[in-house]
């Protein structure tokens, strides 16, 4: 039976919130569906274009309140599908240029991710302590961010929560800890506080389970209170490594540096990666890297510069070479080339000053129908979509390239999305990360623009300089801490050159990786499980 019970403190009267209702019916199922629509486009304003990150926040606050008015799970799983599918949507509405069945199936398939979220998160309600509650459902956005990014040839991390506080220094300066999924960890504990506090004290019908009385309303205050601790403790750590880490960019030796010459060109493209105009993109890159400074010791160009099969076209090759000798420094230009028995790679070739090939690295991890397409015989049907008639091969393994005495390692485009082959490399004996991305298929259209946030992040998780050249924007240099300098801005041709320093010293989380965090979280969901199945079983329920 319902009961109205006025929140007091102790016996001194003192009101200490609101009447709460326990067992209360709320407003049905149409509330947290409308919050989690609201929730998914608040969302998608924190990323690319509109690139607000402070609206994460707040979108994170009105999904795990929607999740609190859900009476039972399969309500959680709905309310998570649709804050999928309302962010996932509009986030990925670039795909659509592929057709629609495309963007469509990509939407359904992240959505799914978020509804089985949902339906975990919604069998939280019924626990008696809020600060377990939110601890348990920020483990669960952690753990199904992880699983998004750990999926096989489905694996994807745009759209993870970290992505979005890339201006935010301080508080990104925890990745170099625990990674961007400890950024989250932290974004989602203090929402899903704050969500909890707002459960138990608004003054309205909502629905609130048995037991969440003046007892758990105070006690939600309380924790919010703690988690608010731990965030400024994150950013007081957070504020000093950043300003301890520019002190030492400052005093850095120029004169033991890499200085690094990097060129975009923005071409035009006809089609979606499929330039008709070979000698335009080739020439283009020629021409601008003439213009670069003298005294380089590496000049960088991106994926695919030169769109042709390099075999089939070795006046590219010699032309390479002679440009190596010319500037006297290692040139790492992007083209494609062809194996003996016809599988073709997409590959970044490294010349020396004496324009020898002294290097070369094969893209391992494509992006699947973006770079190859599986069954393609059995599948006819996918020709009506705009996709590549051919399908690449993936290299063998992720490389590290030497230049002037400096190990670095390159990934191409897709690659630089995951953390986990950043650290393979680093581990491997990397001193410098460049990311070389070409993008050509999303001109125009914000994915530039997301793709470019993601090497900021893995910058500083690796406490690394990034270099990152990409066909159409934004090339850009990243410091160990986030900033970025030398930046040509999207769909602007042009050249830099900026120093950068190797950085043997491995980070805490290149050190010991995402398991320290993933234990946690994994330890906090399953006892905040076995806390809620206790709870409904002393409910009778």
């Amino acid at each position: 039976m319902s009961t109205q019970t006025q929140t007091k403190l102790g016996g001194s009267g003192e009101s200490l919130g609101p009447p709460v209702i326990e067992g209360t019916p709320g407003y049905g199922l149409w509330l947290p569906v409308l919050l989690a629509a609201a929730a998914g486009l608040v969302m998608f304003g924190a990323f690319p274009p509109l690139d607000a990150g402070a609206l994460a926040w707040l979108a994170l606050v009105v999904f795990f309140f929607a999740l609190s008015q859900c009476r039972r799970p399969s309500w959680g799983f709905l309310t998570g599908l649709i804050y999928g599918v309302f962010f996932f949507g509009p986030l990925t509405l670039y795909i659509s240029r592929f057709g629609f069945v495309p963007w469509a199936l990509l939407t359904l398939v992240e959505a799914l991710f978020f509804g089985l979220l949902g339906y975990l998160g919604a069998g939280l309600n019924v626990l008696p302590r809020p600060g377990t509650r939110a601890v348990g459902l920020a483990s669960l956005w952690v753990l199904f961010e992880y699983l998004r990014a750990h999926r096989g040839s489905l694996s994807l991390t745009l759209g993870d929560v970290y992505y979005t506080q890339w201006a935010e220094l301080s508080l990104l300066q925890l990745a170099s800890l625990g990674g961007g999924h400890l950024v989250t960890f932290v974004m989602a504990l203090l929402t899903a506080a704050l969500a909890t506090v707002a459960a138990a004290w608004l003054p309205l019908p909502l629905y609130r389970p048995p037991g969440m009385g003046p007892i758990f309303a105070r006690d939600a205050a309380r924790s919010l209170l703690l988690v608010y601790a731990v965030l400024f403790f994150g950013f007081f750590w957070g504020s000093w490594a950043y300003r301890a880490g520019q002190r030492a960019i400052a005093a850095a030796d120029e004169k033991k540096g890499l200085l690094v010459g990097y060129a975009q060109a923005a071409v035009p493209t006809s089609g979606f990666g499929r330039s008709e105009d070979i000698p335009q993109a080739a020439e283009a890159y020629f021409r601008l890297t003439e213009t670069l400074p003298h005294g380089l010791h590496l000049i960088v160009w991106p994926e695919t510069a030169i769109p042709a099969v390099l075999d089939a076209n070795p006046e590219y090759r010699e032309r390479l070479q002679a440009l190596a000798k010319r500037c006297k420094c290692y040139v790492l230009a992007g083209t494609n080339l062809q194996a003996p028995e016809g599988r073709l790679f997409n590959t970044l070739l490294l010349f020396d000053p004496q324009g020898r090939l002294t290097d070369q690295y094969a893209k391992t991890h494509l992006v699947l129908f973006g770079e190859y397409v599986p069954w393609r015989d059995r599948l006819p049907w996918l020709k009506r979509f705009p996709i590549r008639d051919f399908d690449y091969a993936p290299g063998e393994e992720l490389k590290v390239m030497h230049a002037a005495g400096v190990r670095f390692a390159p990934l191409i485009c897709f690659e630089a999305l995951f953390p986990q082959l950043t650290r393979q490399v680093c581990r491997q004996g990397a001193e410098l990360l460049v990311f070389c991305t070409s993008d050509v298929w999303a001109q125009g259209t914000y994915e530039l623009s997301q793709h470019s946030r993601t090497a900021i992040v893995r910058a500083v998780e690796a406490r690394r300089y990034v270099v990152r050249v990409a066909t159409d924007g934004e090339s850009m240099i990243v410091s160990p801490f986030g900033n970025r300098w030398g930046i040509l801005p999207i769909g602007q041709p042009g050249i830099e050159a900026q120093t950068v320093h190797p950085i043997r010293a491995l980070s805490v989380y290149h050190r010991l990786g995402d398991a320290p965090l993933l234990i946690f979280c994994c330890a906090a969901w399953l006892a905040a499980g076995w806390a809620a199945a206790a709870s409904k079983k002393g409910q009778g329920q």
